[in-house]
């Protein structure tokens, strides 16, 4: 019951996600919603920026956290958080085919929700391995 509350969770918050900002640029209607940031986001691992893969990283360990495979679920989490934080140093996003860029000026509640879903199962599962390392009462 518990890994399905986690994994409910850490899905929702990702859905939630999708459709808020999540990086901010200047201009601030130029800004990038979650869920662009999702479809478009494969391209930038072609550039050597590593961030979207946290997102399959997340899927893999939602996967071993349903399956019981805890510790599996908390090294996959914990490079999905790494990859994830990976986003913070972006300081220029592409703005159209001709390559003019616009400045990031912060990040918007997108960005954290989609973080709060790779934490929520990384946190899971650090309680559980915990949780199986406890003699029983």
């Amino acid at each position: 019951m518990v890994r399905f509350v986690i994994i409910t969770l850490s899905l929702a918050a990702f859905g939630l996600s999708l459709a808020f900002p999540a990086i901010v640029v200047d201009p601030p209607e130029d800004s990038y919603w979650g869920g662009i940031c999702l479809l478009i986001g494969w391209v930038s691992v072609l550039e050597f920026w590593p961030m979207w893969l946290a997102n399959p990283l997340l899927l893999l360990c939602l996967i071993f956290l349903g399956c019981k495979k805890y510790r599996v679920a908390l090294v996959l989490g914990l490079a999905a958080i790494a990859f994830a934080l990976c986003t913070l140093s972006i300081t220029q996003m592409l703005r159209d085919e001709g390559g003019t860029m616009n400045k990031v000026t912060g990040f918007g509640v997108g960005f954290y929700l989609w973080l709060l879903s790779i934490v929520i199962p990384t946190v899971g599962s650090l309680i559980m391995v915990l949780e199986r390392k406890q003699p029983p009462d």
